[in-house]
């Protein structure tokens, strides 16, 4: 099932809103997805994912610190993830001004 439009879940269902998120993400709509997914962690938060989705959309945003803040919690519940370590290295990099 593709969801698009956040107001449609359900607050307690992650998925949904994680989808949603992801759509959001997908059309370069970084700001609108960040509350989505702190929605989606308010109803689950331990799930990976939603992290690494939303330290994503930091990235996309310069905003580093929160970016590797949520790579961080990503890996605290999956350390074998790659992309959320690839995805923290980036952020450490742009902050520090190495990339």
């Amino acid at each position: 099932m593709r969801h698009t439009d956040p107001n449609a879940c359900k607050p307690t269902d992650s998925l949904c809103l994680h989808a949603s998120a992801t759509y959001l993400i997908r059309k370069s709509r970084f700001a609108e997805a960040i509350p989505v997914l702190d929605r989606a962690l308010e109803a689950k938060s331990d799930v990976p994912a939603i992290y690494k989705s939303k330290a994503y959309a930091y990235l996309k945003l310069e905003r580093y610190e929160e970016a590797v803040r949520d790579t961080n919690e990503a890996l605290k519940l999956n350390g074998a993830d790659l992309q959320a370590g690839n995805y923290r290295e980036e952020a450490l990099d742009r902050e520090w001004g190495w990339f």
